[in-house]
């Protein structure tokens, strides 16, 4: 067999190999969760004409999850996608059908896609079909007025004090020391994270009347945007500086943040803790349920050190 063969041989069969991975590949990607589009568990709520109805629904398109959630509503959708009509009641020129998504903190959002296009979504998400009213912008663009609806989650909060044993009066009549340096967990709902903190905080350690200055001690926050839920005193403590060295930023004593990963396997892993990288207040409380606060001194380089507990560890009815 001459040269010229043998590489016409080893050029087919590359090509074969090549057809064959493709062909792996794409076999393997029409798996139900192996392009992140499972099915999820959604609330979804129905508001028009001033009616509201909710229902629970499941799939991973716009089209599935409202057939499972309202299978007795008549709900048409256009050549695009797009849902054309509800019950009869088609779009106009001033009002259209339009399905929102909550996204704390900035609440409900037009959620862009075709009816039967597979979505990403995270269980236990909120989800609205409104008939909203068509209006534009400073910009000129057309912008859709988002439903009046009110959403609550819960989340739950692990606290612990690796400084400061020697708290202030007012949380020294509520925690013991040894509660303090243990760390302990508490829960709360609301509409976004901050919100389920404060909720958490004024329902499990705050007993009695206190005054407002008082409740600041406890917890205060930044509610601008950019920088929502920044904690700037939370149970008796700001961010204080207690070094220039130590690191890029210098060493501080102040409440760390984490997070547990919402895409962890299990809720019994500690290494899925992750510091955050936002304030607390700009998470999606759709998506992160489990939040770690820690008190303690340190820099950004050391920050990262090991959660003594899991979401796994959450007492039952708490």
């Amino acid at each position: 067999m001459n040269k010229k063969s043998i590489i016409a041989i080893v050029v087919i069969i590359l090509a074969v190999a090549a057809v064959a991975v493709a062909v792996f590949a794409l076999q393997d990607s029409s798996g139900s969760d192996g392009d992140g589009m499972k099915e999820v568990n959604a609330t979804i709520y129905i508001d028009s004409l001033g009616a509201e109805e909710s229902s629970t629904g499941f799939g991973n398109t716009i089209a599935s999850l409202l057939a499972s959630a309202f299978p007795n509503r008549d709900i048409k959708y256009s050549s695009n996608g797009s849902i054309a009509s509800v019950d009869g009641v088609a779009n106009t020129d001033k009002n259209t059908w339009a399905i929102f998504k909550w996204a704390s903190p900035d609440g409900w959002e037009v959620l862009s896609s075709s009816a039967n296009s597979k979505i990403k979504l995270p269980d236990g998400v909120s989800l609205a079909l409104h008939y909203a009213e068509k209006t534009k912008n400073d910009q000129g663009k057309i912008v859709y007025t988002a439903p009046d609806i009110d959403v609550e989650y819960k989340v739950y909060f692990f606290l612990q004090f690796k400084e400061g044993y020697d708290a202030n009066d007012i949380i020294l009549n509520i925690l013991t020391e040894q509660e303090r340096k243990d760390g302990f967990w508490i829960e709360g709902t609301g509409e976004d994270v901050i919100e389920c903190l404060s909720d958490a905080v004024y329902t499990y350690l705050l007993h009695g009347d206190y005054t407002d200055e008082e409740k600041k001690e406890i917890l205060s926050y930044d509610e601008r945007r950019e920088s929502y839920g920044w904690l700037n005193k939370f149970l008796g403590w700001e961010d204080k500086r207690v070094s220039t060295s130590g690191g890029e930023y210098g060493t501080w004593t102040y409440w760390s943040q984490y997070t547990y990963d919402h895409d962890a396997k299990t809720l019994d892993d500690a290494s899925e803790w992750n510091y955050n990288q936002l304030s607390i207040g700009q998470y999606d409380i759709t998506e992160d349920h489990y939040f770690a606060l820690i008190l303690q001194t340190t820099t950004v380089e050391t920050v990262n050190i090991p959660i003594p507990t899991t979401p796994a560890d959450i007492p039952a009815g708490l």
